[in-house]
């Protein structure tokens, strides 16, 4: 019975999530309002010429960038035609180490990809081109393309964290949690985001 629901809450998450594609990078995103904001990296659409974004049915959209930070790796994607469409349930408190959780995204354009774990470590931060702070550890496994999916509580289907980088000597990740920020606005974005806390390596982007 557990399980059933799981499969459930995880092919319902799945009709939130989306894969983007632009002229130099492929990644996966969610969507975070009823305006058609698609929540991402912005390692996976800075400085792209256009973007395409596709559903789990493989309807495809033309996305613009209308928020992204120099600082943090966030960035929010506008699809006009998903106005009205209702976001999945986002925690906005930390969760613990042991924490189940499903990965969602687009690894190696492979739409529709889910996969399990818990969560290992939290709390831990680094820099490179962007400020990572209060980041989780999971192992969930990830893989390129992944960036910018949602990582998911495995009880309540409410989105924790995005995916963002991955260690290449491990199937591991870390992950920030969203905990004490509410998404400002797209002005603000452009500034400084505020929002949801996103993962980390000090290796390599996924």
């Amino acid at each position: 019975m557990v399980e059933q629901s799981q499969a459930t809450m995880i092919a319902h998450a799945k009709t939130h999530v989306y894969t983007l594609y632009t002229d130099l990078e492929q990644g996966s995103g969610f969507l975070i309002n009823n305006k058609g904001d698609i929540l991402t990296n912005a390692h996976v659409v800075l400085d792209a010429s256009y973007i395409t974004v596709k559903n789990s049915d493989g309807q495809e959209f033309n996305g613009n960038v209308i928020g992204i930070s120099e600082t943090e790796d966030l960035a929010i994607v506008r699809v006009a035609e998903l106005a009205g469409k209702e976001p999945l349930a986002i925690k906005m408190e930390a969760v613990e180490v042991g924490t189940p959780v499903v990965a969602i995204g687009s690894p190696n354009d492979q739409s529709n990809t889910a996969t399990t774990g818990e969560i290992t470590t939290t709390d831990l931060d680094f820099s490179d081109q962007y400020q990572y702070t209060d980041l989780y550890e999971m192992t969930a496994e990830i893989a390129q393309g992944s960036s910018g999916g949602p990582l998911i509580a495995a009880d309540t289907g409410a989105i924790i964290g995005i995916n963002s980088i991955i260690l290449e000597e491990k199937t591991r990740i870390w992950l920030q949690h969203p905990a004490l920020y509410s998404l400002g606005s797209t002005k603000r974005m452009d500034r400084k985001p505020t929002g949801y806390r996103r993962t980390g390596s000090r290796l390599a982007r996924c």
